[in-house]
């Protein structure tokens, strides 16, 4: 009690009390106590950390998140294009692909020759889908995604089917066949 009481009384009363009353700003440390155990700041690192903020600001942007995308509706299909009929001309051109694709490779090679086609045009079933309203959907495929169909179905409807855990089944020239949606994902898509 008495050490605090002393203490108190000089830097109420002592030389030093303006000194520390105005602050430490004005008091200059001239002994400095180095410890073993000191880590420098790497101006490498420290120029790296900069260098990466500033690229992911720009980055920023130049792109917009998925949450800034489904909010302007950047992948909705506008009203005017849900027409079954605009999209018939395309399916026929995507017929025409397929035979012209198949006449060129055996039998052996037609799983991996369809898993690599383009099938923007296909006529696609969707068999089975983790969304139960979704399986039934049937209709063009004119959109795809790494994750994702668009198909616009007879009734002028945009689906948009998650290839994830679904079956797809499409007529390609002679041949019926399941596409897995989980193979799909997998594919090169070019973006």
């Amino acid at each position: 009690m008495t050490v605090n009481d002393i203490l108190h009384d000089l830097l109420q009363h002592g030389d030093s009390a303006q000194k520390y009353m105005q602050g430490s700003k004005n008091v200059k440390v001239d002994n400095w106590i180095l410890l073993d155990n000191v880590v420098q700041k790497s101006s490498i690192a420290s120029g790296a950390r900069i260098r990466a903020s500033q690229r992911q600001s720009k980055r920023s942007k130049r792109h917009m998140s998925m949450k800034q995308h489904k909010k302007f509706g950047s992948f909705d299909l506008p009203q005017e294009f849900h027409n079954y009929n605009i999209f018939k001309p395309m399916h026929d051109k995507w017929k025409d692909y397929v035979t012209k694709l198949l006449k060129n490779i055996g039998k052996n090679q037609l799983s991996q020759c369809l898993l690599n086609a383009d099938l923007h045009g296909a006529l696609i079933l969707v068999v089975q889908c983790k969304i139960a309203g979704l399986s039934g959907v049937r209709g063009i495929m004119i959109r795809e995604t790494i994750e994702t169909f668009g198909i616009i179905t007879e009734d002028n409807k945009f689906q948009v089917v998650p290839k994830k855990l679904s079956v797809f089944m499409l007529q390609a020239d002679c041949w019926k066949v399941t596409l897995l949606g989980d193979k799909l994902s997998s594919r090169n898509m070019i973006t």
